[in-house]
C-alpha cells in the first residue's frame, strides 16, 4: 500500500497530497444506470433527489480538493524558496573555504620557470589598459620577486590610487608601491626595451586580447626594432626610437574607438624626422647651455712649450732689464693682428682668406668664424657646434677642435724680439 505524500501547511501541520488535479475533475453522471444502485440506497423521495443529492455532494467535495490544490502549491514554493537560500548560503560559505586547483597526473615539470609579473601590472593587462613596459622588463619583474618575498606586506594596510580613467582603486600597501623606480619607455636602455616588449606581447596574447590589436603591436615593437635609423645614428638612434614608442604607444591607446585612432603599426618617417629634429635641437641647447661650466678647463691656455729660463747673475747685466716670464693665463691671452704674421695674413677665414667650407653647417661661407648655426645646409642636424670661446664641440661636449696653434716666428721678428730685455721669446697663442 503506498504512502501518500505529505506537505506543511501554513500552521505548520502535515497535509496529505493530492494525486489528481482537481481542476481538471468533471463530475459523474449520476443519471446514468451504473449508479442506480447509489440511488436506491439514498434515503430520498424519488430517483431524481437522490441524483441532486449526488451532484452536490461532489461538489462540495471537489471545491474542497481544489482549495488543498492551491495549499500544496503555496506550500511547495515555499519549500522551494527555503531549499535555494540553503543552497546559496551552502554555496556562499564554499566561496570562503581554501580550495586547491586541480592539476595533471601525466604531465612532468617544467624546466624554466617564468618569472611572474606583479599583480599591478597582471590588473592593467586584465582591464586591457596602457601600462609602461618597465613592468614587464627586468626591473619590473625583480620588483614583484621581491615583493613576494618581503615580510612588509600587511593586509591590514591600504592604499588609494588613480588609473588612467580617473578611477579609484584599493589596493594593498604593498602591492601598490612595489614599482619605486619605474621608469618611462624612453628611459629604458635598448637590452631592457627589448626584453620588455616581449613579454608584454606574451602576456597580452596570454590575457586573450584581441587578435588584431596584438598583431598590431607586434608589427609596431618589429618595425622599430628593424628601423634603419639604428644604422644611421648609431649612438642616439635608438634613444631617438624609444622616444617615439613611448610618445605614439600612449596616444594609440587614449585614441582607441575615437574617431582619432590609428595604426599604430605604420611608422610615420614625417614625425619621425620631426621628433630627430627636436632630440637634436635640445641636446644642443644642452651641450652649450654646459659647455662653460663642464669645459671652462679647456678655455685656459697651456703652458709654455719651453720654461723660462734661469734668471742670469747680477754680474752679467743690470737687474733692470730683467723681467720675469709672464705666466700663461687669461690675463695676456689676445688675438693675433695682422702685423703679427710675416705676409700680413689671417688664417682665421681659410688659408688665403677666402671662402672655405665651414665645419658645422659644411657650407661656402667666407668667415667661418661667424658661423653659430645648428642645422647642416640640407636642414639635418649639425653634428658639432661653436661653443664659448670659438671652440668647436661635438654633440657630447668634447672640443674637437682647441683652435690654439703657435705663432711661427720669422728672422726679422726673431732679430727684434731678442732686443726686447725678454729672457725668452713669449709665444702668442691664437684662439
Amino acid at each position: 500500500m503506498s504512502v501518500p505524500n505529505t506537505l506543511s501547511g501554513p500552521n505548520g501541520a502535515s497535509i496529505d497530497q493530492l494525486l489528481s488535479d482537481p481542476n481538471l475533475a468533471t463530475c459523474p453522471d449520476y443519471t446514468s444506470e451504473s449508479f442506480r444502485v447509489l440511488r436506491e440506497r439514498i434515503d430520498a423521495d424519488d430517483d431524481e433527489a437522490a441524483i441532486t443529492f449526488l451532484i452536490e455532494s461532489w461538489t462540495t467535495n471537489n471545491d474542497q480538493e481544489k482549495a488543498q490544490e492551491v495549499e500544496e502549491a503555496d506550500a511547495a514554493r515555499r519549500q522551494q524558496d527555503a531549499d535555494k537560500l540553503a543552497e546559496e548560503a551552502r554555496l556562499e560559505e564554499d566561496k570562503k573555504k581554501p580550495k586547491l586547483g586541480d592539476f595533471n597526473l601525466t604531465s612532468a615539470p617544467s624546466t624554466f620557470i617564468e618569472a611572474r609579473i606583479s599583480p599591478f601590472a597582471q590588473a592593467k593587462i586584465d582591464k586591457m589598459q596602457y601600462c609602461l613596459l618597465y613592468l614587464f622588463g627586468t626591473g619590473g619583474l625583480n620588483d614583484a620577486a621581491n615583493a613576494l618575498l618581503s615580510s612588509a606586506d600587511d593586509a591590514s594596510s591600504f592604499r588609494l590610487t588613480r588609473d588612467d580613467g580617473n578611477q579609484l582603486t584599493v589596493q594593498s600597501g604593498l602591492t601598490s608601491n612595489i614599482h619605486k623606480n619605474m621608469v618611462e619607455d624612453k628611459d629604458l636602455s635598448f637590452r631592457e626595451f627589448a626584453l620588455a616588449w616581449h613579454r608584454y606581447i606574451k602576456e597580452i596574447t596570454r590575457a586573450n586580447w584581441p587578435k588584431l590589436h596584438v598583431d598590431v603591436l607586434t608589427q609596431f615593437f618589429y618595425g622599430l626594432n628593424t628601423h634603419p635609423l639604428h644604422q644611421q645614428e648609431p649612438e642616439h638612434g635608438d634613444k631617438i626610437l624609444r622616444i617615439y614608442a613611448d610618445r605614439y604607444r600612449k596616444e594609440w591607446f587614449s585614441t582607441l574607438g575615437t574617431p582619432q585612432s590609428f595604426n599604430l603599426a605604420i611608422i610615420n618617417e614625417a614625425l619621425l624626422s620631426k621628433l630627430t629634429h627636436e632630440y637634436f635641437t635640445k641636446l644642443h641647447s644642452k651641450m652649450a647651455a654646459s659647455n662653460q661650466s663642464a669645459y671652462a678647463p679647456l678655455l685656459i691656455p697651456p703652458t709654455p712649450m719651453f720654461p723660462p729660463a734661469a734668471p742670469r747673475r747680477e754680474m752679467a747685466a743690470p737687474s733692470n732689464r730683467y723681467q720675469p716670464y709672464p705666466p700663461a693665463g687669461p690675463s695676456n691671452m689676445r688675438v693675433p693682428k695682422i702685423e703679427d704674421h710675416e705676409e700680413g695674413r689671417v688664417f682665421w677665414n681659410g688659408a688665403a682668406g677666402g671662402p672655405t667650407v665651414c665645419a658645422i653647417c659644411l657650407g661656402i661661407h667666407t668667415l667661418v668664424s661667424k658661423c653659430r648655426s645648428q642645422m647642416l645646409w640640407n636642414g639635418s642636424p649639425a653634428r658639432c657646434f661653436r661653443g664659448d670661446g670659438g671652440k668647436l664641440t661635438n654633440i657630447n661636449g668634447v672640443n674637437i677642435c682647441l683652435g690654439m696653434c703657435q705663432r711661427r716666428q720669422t728672422q726679422s721678428q726673431t732679430r727684434r724680439l731678442k732686443r726686447k730685455s725678454y729672457a725668452r721669446v713669449d709665444p702668442v697663442w691664437r684662439w
